[in-house]
């Protein structure tokens, strides 16, 4: 006869023992070491003795039995020896290199807020180079909230503007959101953080021309015509730039003795329909 071969029972960390009880049959348990220690479970399953054939195939019944429960154990024990391993490895990732895949999945949908955390990327290796997914705790992001306050542009040589380095630190937090919801991490330090670790929105300031300087920009001479026409376009339309450059002809209708735009706002994902001024239609964009 050939060599048997071992089966999965026989590679298991759960050993099938045997204790003689005093009625002659014997009890079947588990022993398992645990970091040098044994540990017993009974299965209360008993091996008779074989003093006929119908006691042996009973005795067969049970072992297949007892084999059983050891195959099952020892497939959970493997799942959670997997699962640990895989959860240790994906938290010990790159910060860098997880915000890369937060980039390609925003890059897949078509959405360029991808390039809003190829700039936090950038700060984040300034500020902790090499960090890790799983040394980011409370007091990192504190320390970075702290260093965006302080830290000076490279180009600019200035501080970060202040709504800049807001936005810099809250989308740290949603970096650290994303990597709990794809079970990266298993505890997200951001919800640590109590409302006085965080920074505050700064007051929004916005600047805009008044009509005279909008006047001497229409009679200003420029290099690149079509840069300062869509520009003034913008003026007199309302659109954003992001709208702007999603427009096509076919967004441009003619309703008797005007011109209108519609379209879906990239913002809002809601659609428009806007009148243009006559100003507005005297700017040529193609």
């Amino acid at each position: 006869m050939g060599r048997r071969r071992e089966s999965k029972v026989d590679k298991s960390p759960f050993k099938l023992r045997r204790r003689k009880l005093a009625d002659g049959r014997e009890s079947l348990f588990i022993d398992h070491a645990v970091n040098g220690k044994h540990e017993y479970k009974f299965l209360k399953l008993y091996l008779l003795p074989e003093t006929s054939e119908k006691a042996r195939r009973e005795n067969a019944r049970t072992i297949r039995k007892a084999e059983e429960i050891i195959i099952e154990k020892t497939n959970a024990f493997i799942r959670q020896k997997s699962g640990t391993s895989e959860n240790r490895d994906r938290s010990t990732v790159l910060l860098r290199d997880f915000i890369d895949i937060l980039i390609a999945h925003h890059k897949e949908r078509g959405k360029n807020t991808y390039k809003e955390f190829v700039s936090v990327r950038k700060n984040l290796e300034c500020f902790r180079p090499g960090a890790r997914l799983c040394d980011v705790d409370k007091n990192f992001c504190i320390d970075f909230r702290d260093w965006l306050l302080s830290h000076c542009s490279e180009r600019t040589g200035k501080p970060l503007a202040k709504r800049t380095a807001f936005g810099y630190f809250w989308l740290l937090g949603n970096i650290l959101a994303n990597a709990f919801r794809m079970e990266y991490i298993r505890n997200n330090p951001w919800m640590l953080l109590e409302s006085t670790d965080k920074m505050t929105e700064p007051p929004a300031t916005r600047g805009f021309l008044t009509l005279e300087e909008v006047a001497m920009l229409e009679s200003t001479p420029y290099k690149r015509e079509n840069i300062r026409n869509a520009f003034l376009f913008c003026c007199f339309s309302g659109l954003r730039i992001s709208d702007l450059l999603n427009l096509r002809w076919n967004n441009i209708s003619d309703c008797g003795d005007k011109l209108s735009v519609s379209f879906v706002m990239r913002k809002t994902s809601k659609p428009v329909s806007i009148p243009l001024p006559s100003k507005a239609s005297g700017y040529p964009l193609f």
